[in-house]
């Protein structure tokens, strides 16, 4: 089974997009892009393998074979945002989705994450690998 993960728009708040299967689509959200660091900056575009984590602090999946980075986790989350800049993130490197966008706090963020992440096990069955292929087609601001 292979996802896309469309990237439309990015910045300090975070990087969102869609995570797309067919007629199935969940709103993604990652921290912003800087130059691939751990821990404060999403991973390149690139296609990978999201592989089913039973160990892992969240259990849901891992993202496999990104380079120079590891513990890449898909895990319920509000917010990406650049902590150096102020604003709040629950994401250090790692992938969440949501059932919708918003802003909390003045901060963009999507919501009912952790019924996002249940709604993409459900789909994919639990214990299945997926690849999940990240493009860029960011908006124009």
């Amino acid at each position: 089974m292979k996802f896309l993960l469309v990237r439309t728009k990015r910045g300090d708040e975070g990087t969102f997009g869609h995570l797309i299967h067919g007629d199935f689509q969940l709103h993604s959200m990652e921290l912003p892009w800087r130059d691939n660091q751990h821990a404060i900056s999403c991973i390149p575009v690139g296609i990978y393998t999201a592989k089913s984590d039973t160990t892992g602090k969240h259990q849901f999946w891992t993202v496999a074979d990104v380079p120079e980075r590891d513990a890449i986790e898909m895990h319920p989350a509000t917010w990406a945002g650049d902590v150096s800049k102020g604003f709040k993130s629950d994401l250090r490197g790692c992938i969440s989705y949501g059932l919708r966008r918003g802003r909390i706090e003045g901060q963009e963020c999507v919501l009912d994450s952790r019924l996002a992440l249940e709604r993409l096990k459900n789909y994919i069955g639990i214990g299945n690998d997926f690849e999940l292929e990240i493009i860029e087609r960011i908006e124009e601001t």
